[in-house]
C-alpha cells in the first residue's frame, strides 16, 4: 500500500466510512498482521507523546509523569486499545451487529494511525502557532470520537449512528459500574470521607 493509498484511506475513513470498513476487510489481514498495525500505531503514538513531554519542565502532573515513561505509557496504551477492540466486538454483537473481533482490532490500529498523523498536524502547529494548541486537543479529542463512532457503524453494519452513541455510552456505563464493584470488592476503591453533622 502507497502513501497515496493511504491518503486516499484516510479520506475516505471521514467521507465514506462504510467503504473505508470494505477497504480495510480487503486488505485481508491476517490478525497477527492486525496485532502488529496496532503496535506500530501505539508505537508512533508513544513517540509522539514522549517528545510533548520532553519539552516540559518538571511536574506534578501525573499524565506528564507517564507520558516520560514511555514503557509503560505503551504498555497502557496498549492494553487500553486491546480492551476497546473486544468491547467493540462484543457490545456491538450484543445490540445485534456482525462485526468480528479482528475486524474491531483492525478498526482501533486504523483510527489510532489516523490520530497519530493528526498528532504530527498537531506539533507542526504548536511550532509554529502555539495558541492554536487547546483548540486542537478539541479537535483531536471530537476527531476521535466521531471517527469511531462511524467506523463501529460500518463494522456491525448499523444503520443509525445514534443508535450507537447511545450504545456506546451505554456500554460505558455498564464497564464503570462493574469496574467500581470490582475494585470495591477488592478493596482498592478511595474511602470518601464523611462529614459529621
Amino acid at each position: 500500500m502507497t502513501f497515496n493509498d493511504l491518503k486516499q484511506l484516510a479520506l475516505m475513513t471521514v467521507q465514506r466510512p462504510d467503504r473505508a470498513m470494505q477497504a480495510l476487510r480487503g486488505l485481508n489481514l491476517s490478525l497477527a498482521e492486525r496485532w502488529m498495525a496496532l503496535a506500530l500505531a501505539v508505537a508512533l503514538s508513544t513517540l509522539l507523546a514522549g517528545s510533548l513531554g520532553m519539552s516540559g519542565g518538571p511536574s506534578q502532573d501525573p499524565l506528564l509523569a507517564l507520558v516520560r515513561q514511555p514503557l509503560r505509557m505503551a504498555a497502557l496504551q496498549f492494553g487500553g486499545m486491546a480492551v476497546l477492540a473486544v468491547l467493540i466486538a462484543h457490545a456491538g454483537r450484543a445490540f445485534g451487529g456482525q462485526g468480528s473481533f479482528a475486524d474491531a482490532l483492525l478498526v482501533v490500529a486504523w483510527v489510532e494511525l489516523l490520530l497519530v498523523a493528526f498528532q504530527v498536524f498537531y506539533l507542526l502547529v504548536m511550532l509554529i502557532l502555539p495558541p492554536l494548541g487547546m483548540a486542537l486537543g478539541f479537535l483531536a479529542f471530537g476527531l476521535a470520537f466521531y471517527l469511531f463512532l462511524q467506523m463501529i457503524r460500518a463494522l456491525h453494519g448499523f444503520r443509525s449512528l445514534f443508535m450507537v452513541l447511545l450504545g456506546s455510552v451505554a456500554t460505558f456505563m455498564v464497564v464503570v459500574m462493574v469496574l467500581s464493584i470490582v475494585l470495591n470488592a477488592l478493596g482498592l476503591m478511595p474511602e470518601v470521607p464523611q462529614n459529621d453533622l
